[in-house]
């Protein structure tokens, strides 16, 4: 009781030291190498709450929601559920109109596979996504973003791999 208590001061005390950030991006995917034979291009939604440690340094936690064609003859359908940390560093934390970036997060993925004939048993396998993205200034509060991600989820049989390119926005908020 008392550690907790202890981490959960630490947390608030660290908490005001920097900001907030909710945001919510959303993209198109193309499934590469040997899984992108078996399905056609995704798309993905995402939910991230970021802390700003540091004007350039910022980690939070992510929920995105992603589902895949079935390929060519379009009778299967993958859905993927993630959540995770991320982690990101930008270059110009003070540039209003370019802000580069490196973004990192890895958690977990549940997969569910479904086709005309049924569907495979619900998997959960971790994964991890490494992407650029630009930050920009949309007035009023909010940002806006644009950027790439490469994404792999480790699965037993095989992995999956994916290339996206997602737009995003959001808003910093203060507790």
């Amino acid at each position: 009781m008392k550690f907790t208590l202890l981490l959960l001061t630490v947390l608030v005390l660290a908490a005001s030291a920097g900001s907030f950030d909710i945001a919510v991006s959303g993209g198109i995917l193309w499934a590469t190498g040997q899984w992108g034979n078996d399905f056609g291009n995704g798309m993905n939604c995402e939910f991230t709450g970021v802390w700003n440690i540091l004007s350039s340094i910022s980690t939070g936690v992510t929920v995105s929601g992603t589902t895949y064609s079935g390929g060519i003859n379009g009778r299967a359908s993958l859905n993927m559920f993630n959540c995770g940390i991320i982690v990101g560093y930008f270059l110009r934390p003070w540039g209003e109109t370019f802000n580069p970036g490196i973004e990192c997060s890895f958690g977990m993925n549940r997969s569910s596979l479904t086709n005309g004939t049924g569907s495979d048993p619900v998997t959960w396998d971790p994964y991890w996504k490494a992407g650029l993205v630009w930050d920009f200034s949309i007035g009023g509060g909010f940002r806006g973003a644009v950027g790439c991600d490469y994404i792999q989820v480790l699965a037993e049989t095989q992995a999956s791999e994916s290339f996206g390119i997602r737009i995003g926005i959001s808003k910093e908020i203060s507790l």
